[in-house]
């Protein structure tokens, strides 16, 4: 054998174990450190749903900033590789189509990472994903986060079966007090810019009137119409996301003599996030 072909065959070799090893290292499930479960999500509400759940054993990476837009939001090529350095994903699910591309340019960077569809088991309404507004829908999602984190890290199932529990009855607690609290609302619909809130509205028999249709401003059409329509039952305000621009909320809040009053749909609190919302809904629905 002559000498190049040692040095081919040398290389072949070398270029073989670096391929299984890379191999072994990919198929390899990501293990826990120091008890600590790195978990990453699109956005804040669910990083409150785990750290609920998880306590002082979860670490969070949220990938969409407080503030941005969900919409409009493109996540750098470092943010992705902070989410691959996670041990669980946990997306809100299909439905929410800005994932999917992300999905794909996660896994190229590390298919290791275990990926969770916190969807499971919801019933899905008109393809709304703001699933995380609804109660009894945060009741599921929570319930796939906790089964997800106890093969992740058995060790700890009590732990976050009680954590988990006790964010259950907290929520129930305040279901049953929004409830009472909304029977006494005189006015049954809301103007909302942006439609996410049939989840939450809909459990209260509240009707939710979106002003954008399928992510566009109205038609003036539309818009006569809306203000018709809102004169006619006197609505005092129209309900609008931080993350978006106010211009047409305000264009209706102004022609009806009423105002524009803020509601998160993206809360780092979900608990504390619905007493904001019993307080502006007494305050502009009764």
């Amino acid at each position: 054998m002559s000498r190049l072909q040692n040095k081919i065959k040398i290389f072949l070799i070398v270029l073989l174990s670096f391929s299984l090893l890379f191999l072994i290292c990919s198929c390899k499930k990501k293990e826990v450190k120091d008890g600590i479960i790195k978990v990453a999500v699109t956005i804040s509400p669910y990083g409150d749903f785990i750290s609920k759940i998880g306590g002082n054993r979860v670490n969070v990476v949220v990938l969409i900033p407080a503030g941005a837009d969900p919409h409009n939001f493109e996540p750098s090529f470092n943010q992705l590789l902070n989410v691959t350095k996670a041990n669980v994903y946990f997306r809100v699910g299909e439905v929410l189509q800005i994932e999917n591309e992300w999905i794909k340019r996660i896994e190229d960077i590390d298919k290791r990472l275990k990926i969770i569809d916190c969807s499971k088991g919801i019933n899905v309404i008109n393809n709304n994903p703001h699933m995380w507004l609804g109660l009894e829908e945060v009741k599921v999602i929570i319930e796939n986060i906790y089964s997800a984190m106890v093969v992740i890290d058995p060790k700890y199932e009590e732990y976050f079966g009680i954590n988990k529990e006790r964010f259950v009855r907290q929520i129930d607690s305040m279901d049953v007090f929004l409830k009472n609290d909304f029977q006494e609302l005189s006015k049954r619909e809301i103007i909302v810019y942006h439609p996410a809130w049939e989840y939450f509205t809909s459990h209260y028999g509240i009707v939710e009137i979106g002003i954008e249709k399928e992510g566009k401003n109205p038609r003036a059409g539309d818009l006569k119409e809306l203000i018709t329509n809102a004169k006619s039952k006197k609505v005092k305000a129209v309900f609008i996301e931080p993350q978006f621009d106010i211009t047409s909320a305000k264009t209706i809040a102004d022609e009806i003599g009423g105002e524009v009053v803020t509601i998160n749909p993206l809360p780092s609190d979900f608990l504390q996030n619905l007493n904001d919302l019993k307080m502006k809904f007494n305050m502009y629905l009764k």
